[in-house]
């Protein structure tokens, strides 16, 4: 009997693993086009692309409402000279907080230095040109709010800071974060440290607060409200920075006189930080396309041959798919949504980003295309793999001039697997690149027994767009990685949707 069992079991393995293969073979040969895909039970299978449409636009405050977190990479510095997406003028502004009280009483403190130390995580751009950076006083009457809520938190459009002193400045390469420098009282020399030394005078006016102010960030912030710094000129990069980091500090250097050795002066350091703290924090993104090629080629009714994707806040592409609206009935083994960036020489230095698309209704609100829920997500999130799985990473290929481009292959085909069997409309879609994003739709939702279910969620996606290995995989970053695509009447690198189908 239990022989029985053994070959019974036996034979169902077999018809799985021959299943498996005979489905692996369909893969393989559609993925990678090795010819014509056999016939499986009488199916007959056939491959075919349709056309897209392409349609450049520049994200505006009410259809790109980024807002940034203090938990967020945080970035400065101008990009003065891309010729294809422009300027972008990126600033920072940060209170920081007193970590523990002063030594002595005002008077008898004596100041040595005060010096802003900013934890550098990337340059995007052309790390070799200078820029000087300034430090201002952010206004005392300005209402610097701190918040652990995306929703109310600054967004990367908003420069509406006002500031008085100049606190301090300096020139820099930003390839020169990269030197190791000796910090006391360590021993052991740092790098990637954006290091600005400040006015004395400002020293000192922290030095002459009282135990009960420094004790108390409400009065402390009172005194103080906050940095505001900003590249003045120069430079073609954004620097990346994490201010929460325990290295991102206002260090005050100072000496006190000893309570209880007369004549004996005691050397220490005060240190002022936002990690841990209720110290608020924006960052501004400023972008300029005036007199580029984006600027040239969107807002219309015209297809376009190119299309242009920004990180946030940027561009998108709005691609219609007309001959879907026609398509019969029919299996969808595979849909793919395929696209290839068109070389430029400055693509050495502004990295391509990760892509993500949705479907825009006929409200005009955006929504995610119906995939199944289990494919990509797990417990209302959705990971890495997941993304990976649904097309996010440009892979590398060469195009017809060797140079190395980047080649995107979107899965859709849920998406219009439900198009042709009539459960859902065909609608346009967006291409875009974005940090960060909620998707609130009826997602539907297999179940452990195989049925299918439509639950109402909302799912905050992640999309890592640095391209720095050492850093988490969720850290929200706007700003890096544009691209431009061929558009669906590129001459050689047309976009297209590749649909592999059975008929009924």
């Amino acid at each position: 009997m239990r022989r029985n069992i053994f070959v019974s079991l036996g034979v169902v393995a077999i018809a799985f693993v021959l299943i498996l293969a005979s489905c692996r073979k369909i893969n393989l040969a559609t993925d990678v086009g090795q010819g014509l895909i056999p016939e499986v039970d009488n199916i007959h299978t056939f491959d075919t692309t349709i056309e897209v449409q392409t349609f450049n636009n520049i994200f505006t405050a009410a259809s790109d409402s980024f807002n940034s977190l203090g938990t967020d990479e945080q970035f400065l510095g101008l990009i003065n000279n891309d010729p294809i997406f422009g300027k972008t003028d990126a600033r920072m502004y940060f209170q920081t907080l007193p970590v523990a009280k002063l030594q002595n009483v005002p008077a008898k403190r004596y100041l040595d230095s005060v010096v802003l130390y900013i934890d550098h995580i990337e340059t995007y751009g052309d790390s070799t040109i200078p820029q000087t950076i300034q430090v201002s006083e952010i206004s005392p009457s300005f209402p610097f709010k701190f918040t652990t809520n995306r929703d109310s938190a600054y967004s990367i459009r908003f420069n509406g800071f006002t500031t008085t002193n100049i606190l301090g400045s300096t020139t820099i390469a930003p390839v020169s974060l990269k030197d190791s420098v000796l910090i006391w009282p360590d021993t052991v020399k740092t790098s990637r440290l954006l290091r600005i030394k400040l006015d004395p005078a400002f020293g000192q006016r922290l030095l002459a607060l009282d135990s009960l102010t420094i004790g108390n960030d409400t009065l402390f912030k009172q005194q103080f409200n906050g940095f505001a710094i900003k590249s003045i000129n120069g430079g073609n990069a954004a620097m990346g920075f994490d201010l929460l980091s325990a290295r991102t500090r206002l260090a005050l250097f100072y000496k006190y006189d000893n309570p209880t050795v007369a004549n004996d002066l005691d050397t220490t350091v005060a240190n002022f930080v936002l990690s841990g703290t209720s110290a608020a924090v924006s960052n501004y993104i400023g972008r300029d396309y005036s007199g580029t090629q984006i600027a040239t080629n969107s807002g219309d009714n015209l297809a376009d041959q190119v299309t242009y994707i920004q990180n946030a806040p940027g561009t998108y592409a709005l691609l219609k798919i007309p001959a879907l609206a026609n398509m019969s009935n029919r299996i969808i083994h595979l849909a793919q949504l395929q696209a290839q960036s068109v070389y430029d020489a400055t693509d050495t230095l502004f990295y391509v980003p990760r892509l993500f698309i949705d479907a825009v209704g006929g409200n005009g609100k955006n929504f995610n295309l119906p995939f199944v829920f289990n494919d990509y997500f797990s417990e209302g999130t959705i990971g890495l793999n997941g993304l990976a799985l649904f097309g996010f990473e440009g892979l590398p290929k060469k195009d017809a001039g060797n140079n190395t481009i980047k080649e995107w292959k979107f899965d859709l085909t849920r998406y219009v697997q439900n198009i042709v069997n009539g459960k859902r409309p065909p609608y346009d879609l967006r291409l875009y690149a974005k940090p960060i994003f909620n998707v609130a739709d009826t997602l539907e939702y297999r179940t452990a027994d195989n049925n299918f279910v439509k639950t109402p969620v909302t799912v905050a996606i992640r999309i890592p767009q640095s391209r720095v290995l050492s850093v988490s995989s969720t850290l929200v970053s706007p700003l890096v990685g544009r691209v431009r695509l061929g558009g669906g009447s590129h001459p050689t690198q047309k976009m297209k949707m590749r649909i592999v189908y059975s008929k009924l």
